[in-house]
């Protein structure tokens, strides 16, 4: 069933906000138009100043390829996900959910139900985690795994539906180790592991 999109509130004493990007795990955000591609720091759910700049950098350069017209439906959809992801970073969440929207709408346009490709479907489980469809996204990301086995995104971003929405805290901590046994070096998965290692009551692991 699905829940309510994630609430995140508006960065608040952006002076402590250093002390805070220790606990930085959602916030990453990307931007790609025609053959680059910039991919932001992981920021937390309090950005820094200079990550609230870069941030909004990246909302209008993602604006600017969701509105050039002839970009393919693949480009619209990726644009629409990671702007949506930055507008959620820094607390617009109305701005956020339309993006979203917008993007599962798109990749449902886009992606072929006879042979998807795994990162479109993970694309579109990334959107649909975000707008609180925790079923449909862990559907997308069971679908990606099946298609590429060590997809190690799918995997981490599988093991926080799970983790966050379903209080799977075992099932999450499965995830992220396989995960970090195909990407040990996996800054994302390590934080979500230990989140999961904490809200089961294991804080040995946890730190």
């Amino acid at each position: 069933m699905s829940r309510a999109p994630l609430r995140v509130r508006p960065c608040r004493g952006l002076a402590r906000a250093g002390r805070r990007r220790r606990h930085a795990f959602d916030a990453r955000a990307q931007v790609a138009t025609r053959g680059m591609t910039w991919t932001l720091p992981s920021i937390g759910s309090c950005p820094s100043r200079s990550a609230r700049r870069v941030l909004k950098w990246s909302i209008s350069a993602a604006t600017l390829w969701a509105s050039h017209r002839p970009a393919g439906l693949l480009d619209l959809a990726a644009a629409r996900l990671h702007r949506g992801e930055a507008y959620m970073a820094i607390g617009e969440e109305s701005h956020a959910i339309g993006d979203m929207e917008e993007s599962v709408r798109l990749y449902d346009t886009v992606v072929d139900q006879r042979q998807p490709a795994a990162d479109l479907v993970l694309n579109r489980g990334l959107a649909l985690a975000a707008l609180g469809q925790s079923e449909r996204a862990l559907n997308d990301f069971n679908r990606a795994l099946e298609l590429h086995p060590q997809n190690s995104a799918a995997l981490v971003q599988r093991g926080i539906v799970l983790a966050k929405r379903n209080e799977d805290f075992a099932g999450a901590i499965t995830d992220f180790d396989r995960a970090l046994v195909i990407a040990p070096n996996d800054v994302n998965a390590l934080i979500h592991r230990g989140y999961a290692y904490a809200r089961a009551g294991d804080f040995a692991h946890s730190f």
